[in-house]
């Protein structure tokens, strides 16, 4: 394993062809092939994550829900946005490319309640944001990504009053701020992860839970979506020592980056285990004890590692599944 810093905490990978960022307490930028560090950004706080809109300019954004937009080549901010007015000063925003274009998509959080979410569509090259109220959204967004088959689409959800159940949506939203349900379940499982094409959920058994991976199918007037046949997925346990007086209880690892592409996703346990899984064809690949690992993401058939040491590599020598 290869430790290639040692200064920043790195928290999440951001990357394109030509370049990668690690994205902690600063940004640090790497040549993609040599992984010779090209510059470090600081003075930016709170960085969440980053979406490379081309080959040169990455947009970072941060728990106080502002962005940024960086030139590699320049070496410098070619655009601090100002936070619109109707956005709460920290929340977790979420944020994709819009493919075509070298514009940003986000989900932001509004000041009135945990509820009131926007929709963003941020123009770099106009200086232009563009802010619309999400309509009958749940309190977490978990994801908004884009797909061929269904363009936009971004997951919300919550617990029910009850607790003893879990509603969620799925929306389609046009560039102008236009919005439809695809999906709108209730279900004892807890949503874990969305990324397009896949729901993935778990169940609340706390002798030995169980996740599943559901295909999203489309209706034949492609106005909605069902859930397909549930395939539980492979992945350990560990028991977590509740308050005195509470049995113990095991949890599943936390699911860090998912690529319908491959069908392989990351799975991480509490900074002290990692593993690969390929979530179609239900196997657990490979797994790797690691102290203080908080994110990881395969590239170029390498684990890349955010962890408290640093940036750190691991090389896989994978097949993708068939």
């Amino acid at each position: 394993m290869q430790i290639l810093n040692k200064r920043w905490d790195c928290r999440t990978i951001a990357h394109n062809a030509r370049y990668l960022a690690t994205i902690g307490t600063g940004v640090t930028i790497w040549n993609r092939e040599s992984l010779e560090q090209i510059h470090h950004f600081t003075g930016i706080r709170w960085i969440h994550d980053g979406v490379f809109v081309n080959e040169d300019v990455l947009m970072i954004y941060t728990g106080e829900q502002k962005f940024y937009f960086l030139s590699i080549q320049e070496k410098r901010i070619l655009w601090a946005a100002p936070r619109p007015k109707e956005l709460a000063t920290s929340g977790d925003m979420h944020c994709c490319r819009i493919p075509g274009t070298e514009k940003v998509a986000c989900v932001a959080r509004g000041k009135k309640s945990l509820n009131d979410l926007f929709f963003l569509c941020i123009d770099w090259i106009n200086r232009e944001i563009s802010l619309h109220r999400i309509p009958d959204c749940y309190r977490v967004i978990s994801s908004i990504v884009w797909t061929q088959e269904l363009g936009l689409t971004f997951l919300s959800y919550q617990a029910k009053g009850d607790n003893m159940s879990h509603v969620h949506r799925i929306f389609q939203v046009t560039e102008i701020g236009t919005f439809s349900i695809l999906l709108d379940g209730e279900d004892s499982q807890i949503v874990r992860a969305y990324s397009g094409n896949y729901l993935f959920m778990s169940d609340k058994n706390e002798l030995e839970p169980k996740m599943y991976v559901y295909a999203l199918e489309q209706s034949a007037d492609a106005d909605h979506l069902k859930l397909g046949i549930p395939k539980p997925l492979p992945l350990p346990t560990i028991r977590m020592n509740g308050p005195v007086g509470i049995n113990r209880r095991r949890i599943l690892p936390y699911i860090q980056w998912i690529d319908e592409k491959s069908g392989l996703l990351t799975i991480c346990h509490t900074a002290e285990w990692i593993g690969i899984c390929d979530f179609r064809n239900q196997k657990l690949i490979q797994e790797y004890p690691h102290s203080s690992v908080y994110y990881g993401k395969i590239l170029d058939d390498n684990l890349l590692l955010g962890c408290a040491p640093g940036f750190s590599v691991v090389p896989l020598g994978l097949k993708a599944p068939e």
